[in-house]
C-alpha cells in the first residue's frame, strides 16, 4: 500500500479552497440589479465531494451589514442573519454539502450606520 504522509492512498484527502467577495465602498441592500453581488458556481469533479465549511467576514467602517448565503436560490441554514461588523469574525456552523453547478450567493439583507468596504470569504473543502 502506498502511503501519502500519514494517510493511506485509498483514503479521502481533504483540500480547502476559498472564495472572497470584496465589495468596495458603501454596502447597500440590493434593489434589482443595483448593488447586486454576483454569485459563483461550484464545480465538482467526478468522484469528488465538496462542502461549505465556514465563512469569514468584516467591514472596514460603519456599524454593520446583515448578510446571508444562498445555495441555488435557497437560504443556507447556519449562514443567515449574519452581522458583519468591523471585528473580523469566523462563522463555523454545520458543514453544508454542495453538488456540481450549485450557485453560492451573498445577499445583503440590512445595513446600519453606512457600512463600507466589506469582505466575505467562504471556505470549501474538497475530498478527493
Amino acid at each position: 500500500m502506498t502511503v501519502l504522509g500519514d494517510r493511506a492512498a485509498s483514503a479521502e484527502i481533504p483540500f480547502r479552497t476559498s472564495h472572497t467577495w470584496a465589495i468596495p465602498g458603501e454596502i447597500k441592500v440590493a434593489s434589482g440589479d443595483t448593488d447586486y453581488i454576483p454569485l459563483f458556481w461550484v464545480d465538482v469533479a467526478t468522484g469528488q465531494s465538496v462542502k461549505l465549511v465556514k465563512m469569514l467576514h468584516r467591514i472596514n467602517s460603519g456599524t454593520s451589514a446583515t448578510v446571508k448565503l444562498q445555495k441555488s436560490g435557497v437560504d443556507i441554514t447556519g449562514f443567515t442573519g449574519v452581522s458583519v461588523t468591523t471585528t473580523g469574525t469566523v462563522l463555523d456552523p454545520a458543514d453544508v454539502a454542495l453538488v456540481a453547478n450549485d450557485q453560492l450567493a451573498l445577499i445583503v439583507t440590512a445595513v446600519a450606520g453606512t457600512p463600507k468596504n466589506m469582505s466575505v470569504t467562504v471556505v470549501l473543502e474538497h475530498l478527493f
